[in-house]
């Protein structure tokens, strides 16, 4: 049972086809959550020679059509919360976001180190001696920045830290981030995407 169209997808993106999309299940067997499901529908397309910036606005642009098509409105109401999802929506960078809403005296992006020293005297107290960076930034995110990201309009976060975006270029301006972003609406994540890593040599490492 497949996670996602990915591989399949960039497959047929390095043969040649340079506009392609498919609708289709996903599984993915993960802990009991109320906004995963075991089994779900997703949409995943590539264009290429588009960047992530590109496919955001893609993404921006298509979710705002839809709701359009099916409310008559960009305006809905989910749990309480009032979400506009009309153009534009927020920009923020993680670097951004952990300044905004967290308790972290560090860069997310550029000195682990720190981060992770400052991640020891957090009020999320889930985090203990043993962690690492990378467990340290997902218990952080999940309780201090994701909460606050989508409303009253959709959020798209960016320029993740490099090493948290594997199939991602590097960016050429802060080399240290991947060019990659998320969408929230209302605290959940509904899409994920980035900017193609083709350069061969970096990808084998």
């Amino acid at each position: 049972l497949p996670t996602s169209p990915e591989y399949a997808r960039k497959r047929l993106l390095s043969e040649g086809l340079e506009r392609i999309y498919q609708i289709c299940k996903s599984f993915r067997d993960e802990a009991e959550a109320p906004f995963h499901n075991p089994e779900f529908t997703m949409l995943e397309w590539y264009r290429a020679y588009a960047d992530y910036r590109q496919i955001a606005e893609e993404t921006e642009a298509l979710i705002s059509h839809v709701a359009r098509r099916l409310l008559g409105s960009t305006r809905l109401t989910f749990k309480e919360t009032n979400i506009d999802l009309a153009h534009p929506w927020e920009r923020l960078t993680v670097r951004e976001a952990f300044a905004r809403h967290s308790d972290i005296d560090g860069d997310p992006c550029g000195d682990p180190k720190r981060f992770l020293t400052s991640a020891l005297t957090s009020k999320v107290t889930s985090i203990d001696g043993d962690a690492d960076f990378d467990s340290a930034f997902f218990k952080i995110f999940l309780d201090q920045i994701e909460p606050n990201l989508g409303a009253p309009r959709p959020t798209i976060l960016t320029d993740y830290p490099a090493s948290m975006g594997a199939l991602a270029k590097r960016s050429s301006e802060t080399p240290e981030t991947a060019e990659r972003f998320e969408i929230y609406i209302a605290g959940i994540e509904l899409a994920n995407a980035f900017t193609e890593l083709n350069d061969p040599v970096e990808q084998r490492d």
